[in-house]
């Protein structure tokens, strides 16, 4: 199936856009978030600002591009710094539980990796559910969930990398 951006259709044509309901809390599941049939881009990213601002410039630019914000739906960390910015910047947004591995081998890994596993499972259960015809990919632990989930579905992934090093 083509995926074309449906803010490049006439919008008579397009696909009616349902708006969220309410973006989704740490403390609701992800299934909270709003139906697929208005995503058009997923953001999978977050924890710190440095990578959260990129996929909100993207988002924004998007928009002063005519993709209807309803369109653009964002996926984060309910530890991250997303939880409470996206929301009150007016974006739909929904948090994965779990939390990142730590760089050296610690017990505090072995619930990590369980957290992640489950992470995926929604990550999954999310996409299929929005159907994006991409996801925007802008670190930190919300992004491997997302990308493993898009790669088992087969949707595009376009990484974001703003180091001047990648990975530093």
């Amino acid at each position: 199936m083509s995926h074309v951006p449906p803010f490049a259709l006439d919008p008579v044509e397009s696909l009616s856009v349902v708006p969220s309901d309410r973006p989704t809390s740490p403390g609701e599941p992800v299934a909270a978030a709003r139906p697929a049939a208005a995503t058009w881009l997923v953001v999978a990213g977050g924890g710190t600002i440095g990578h959260l601002m990129p996929g909100l410039a993207a988002a924004e630019a998007l928009v002063e591009r005519g993709c209807p914000r309803e369109q653009i739906h964002f996926v984060g960390s309910s530890r991250g710094v997303e939880a409470t910015r996206l929301p009150a910047a007016g974006w739909s947004v929904s948090l994965l539980p779990g939390r990142g591995l730590q760089r050296k081998a610690t017990p505090a890994n072995v619930g990590a990796v369980w957290g992640l596993l489950r992470a995926v499972g929604l990550a999954r259960h999310l996409l299929q559910r929005h159907q994006p015809a991409v996801v925007l990919a802008t670190g930190g632990y919300a992004s491997v969930p997302c990308v493993l989930a898009a790669a088992m579905a087969r949707i595009p992934v376009v990484v974001a990398e703003q180091n001047a090093v990648p990975g530093a």
